[in-house]
């Protein structure tokens, strides 16, 4: 039987097994430990599982075999930087159904795995298995609770029968080594991956979902699910829904933060009522993770920006010309405008993207971004292919191809990779919005333009009067009250269709727009969007950066919308002291909040 209701659910968490990494001397590190699930978007039905205690690190990837059966492989290593390198096993042990000793479990070598950060919530996964050599890109944790609620984990050498988060690696230990089920707790919900053996002794693994029994804070029940067939690992590069059946039931009771009762019903293994007790897994000398909760809250300004006088100036040091793609085309350069040079540390980074409706502009027009250099970010001002030469997505794969590129040489440079912001007006705008939320989205990442392995993720997103969704902007301008003659954005002629090379007023450019709309990717992922548009703008109409918060809202996703009091498209209203403190304040307060920050929005 199944589950429709919890499809979805189940297959993202399938996707994944609880993180609760450490990470510690990682590069990329924000905190002790991170919490989620990591996985690949568009690849539903496998993921990787870390957990990390000390210097010790512990790796399941759950997957399929060649016959597209389900197994599991271990990994396990210590991360020197922010790469984590080692053996894969395997292992063949006592079926799940007679779980009693472990005289069946014997371990061997399936191939080598590589784990690499390349920025804050994003893995690379590297692996050779027999005559398969593949990397899977831009893994994502993923959280099935509100920001608040995702427990903070750390080592913890001291007793943890006090414990009342149970996110952990949890076995039968001793005489039933060889399985284990790693659980996430988050709010009153628990998922976890259990990783056992078939009736032939071979490795599997199932899942379970559950939630805390009414008045019982320590008993969790749900269901167990397996993928019966599945996508063989060296073909997942296809996205592909797999088949999920409900396949049993279980209660966990746990008599206190160390120690539990996991009791199980599956009936098509010919399982009823058997209970296995167990306990934590340390892997670091008796230490394990100890998780709780964690307040924490990005507070982000609202409410309407009346210019007032110019900003000063910034005078900086000439910009540094580079070419972000190897053998590229002149548009694919980009200007790099450094802080004062007696600045030693690493610099928060800013990707400015020029406007001029995709036809037009230079990275020559820094007047609006320029002065965020002397508050101490780095400003990379690029161009990019326009659409007189090449049509989309050549623009916001440019754009991604750039960020590869700065993250790549950030020890060149001194930049922070885990302090990127994507920044644009206008054209630049919507880009700058595109690069924010469609992270990790293989039809708007073009790899062949260089630095492959490495993340185009940014960390904050700035959109100045950038639209978004082209087939809405025609009536939203006339409701605007800037009358008909400023609706050509349907035209045959106008940016936006040049910018697809389809005439957005007709139905076959629908899908055109939609994957143009930066809105269609906003997800779990998405970093903290500063939407500013002026009131008088007739290019672009205001209601265009409205429907960008109001999907970022309706998605749970950080994000402010300010409005610029009188300003139209562009003018000196944006060089404003209001207009430029408005954007400094947001991403100052974005760079230093915690990992899984609970936003707020303040009057």
């Amino acid at each position: 039987m199944q589950r429709p209701d919890c499809l979805m659910l189940i297959l993202k968490c399938l996707a994944a097994m609880i993180v609760c990494a450490a990470l510690t001397g990682s590069a990329f590190a924000q905190s002790p430990n991170q919490v989620g699930f990591w996985y690949k978007p568009t690849e539903p039905g496998w993921g990787l599982s870390i957990q990390q205690q000390g210097s010790s690190t512990q790796a399941v990837w759950f997957t399929f075999d060649a016959q597209r059966k389900p197994i599991w492989h271990s990994l396990q290593c210590s991360f020197i930087g922010n790469i984590c390198a080692g053996t894969l096993v395997t292992a063949n042990g006592t079926p799940l159904a007679q779980i009693t000793d472990s005289t069946n479990f014997k371990v061997q070598q399936s191939g080598t795995a590589t784990l690499t950060l390349t920025a804050i919530n994003r893995l690379n996964l590297s692996y050779a298995v027999g005559n398969i050599v593949q990397t899977k890109f831009d893994l994502a944790p993923q959280d099935f609770a509100a920001p608040n609620d995702i427990p903070l984990c750390s080592l913890q050498t001291a007793a943890r029968v006090n414990a009342t988060n149970f996110t952990d690696h949890w076995w039968g230990a001793g005489a039933q080594a060889g399985w284990g089920v790693q659980i996430s707790h988050q709010a009153n919900k628990v998922f976890f991956g259990w990783y056992s053996y078939n009736d032939t002794g071979s490795a599997t693994w199932l899942v379970g979902i559950g939630q805390v029994d009414t008045g019982l804070q320590n008993r969790f029940t749900g269901e167990l699910y397996q993928v019966p067939i599945g996508v063989a690992f060296s073909d997942m590069f296809t996205p592909t829904q797999p088949q999920t059946n409900v396949v049993g039931s279980f209660a966990l009771n746990f008599s206190n933060g160390e120690k539990g009762a996991f009791s199980y019903n599956l009936p098509s293994y010919g399982i009823v009522n058997r209970t296995l007790n167990i306990e934590r897994f340390a892997i670091a000398g008796g230490a394990t993770n100890l998780c709780s909760k964690r307040p924490q809250t990005l507070s982000l300004p609202v409410g309407d920006i009346t210019p007032n006088g110019a900003a000063p100036a910034c005078v900086s040091d000439a910009p540094i010309t580079l070419n972000y793609v190897a053998n590229g085309v002149p548009a694919q350069r980009l200007d790099l405008y450094l802080p004062n040079s007696a600045n030693t540390n690493a610099h928060p980074t800013i990707i400015w993207i020029h406007g001029g409706g995709w036809i037009m502009g230079d990275k020559a027009d820094v007047a609006a971004v320029k002065r965020l250099v002397c508050k101490g970010y780095a400003v990379a001002s690029i161009n990019y292919r326009l659409s007189g030469t090449a049509k989309f997505p050549a623009q916001i794969h440019d754009v991604k191809a750039a960020i590869r590129f700065l993250r790549a040489n950030a020890a060149n440079y001194k930049l922070d990779p885990n302090k990127f912001a994507s920044f644009g007006s206008s054209a630049g705008g919507h880009l700058a919005s595109l690069a924010a939320t469609s992270g990790g989205v293989a039809d708007l990442e073009d790899l062949s333009l260089g630095n492959a392995t490495t993340s185009s993720h940014v960390h904050a997103g700035v959109a100045w009067y950038g639209p978004s969704d082209f087939a809405q902007m025609d009536a939203q301008t006339i409701n605007q009250g800037c009358g008909a003659a400023a609706a050509t954005h349907g035209r045959t002629d106008s940016p936006e269709s040049n910018l697809l090379g389809c005439t957005v007023a007709n139905a076959p450019c629908a899908a055109a727009i939609k994957r143009a709309n930066p809105a269609n990717y906003i997800g779990s992922n998405t970093p903290p969007l500063l939407l500013m548009h002026g009131t008088q703008d007739c290019t672009v109409p205001n209601a265009q950066s409205t429907v960008m918060q109001t999907a970022m809202e309706a998605a749970s996703r950080c994000s402010t919308k300010r409005n610029v009091l009188g300003a139209a498209h562009g003018g000196a209203a944006w060089e404003s002291n209001s207009a430029q403190d408005a954007v400094s304040a947001f991403l100052s307060t974005v760079f230093a909040a915690p990992v899984g920050f609970n936003c707020v929005r303040l009057p």
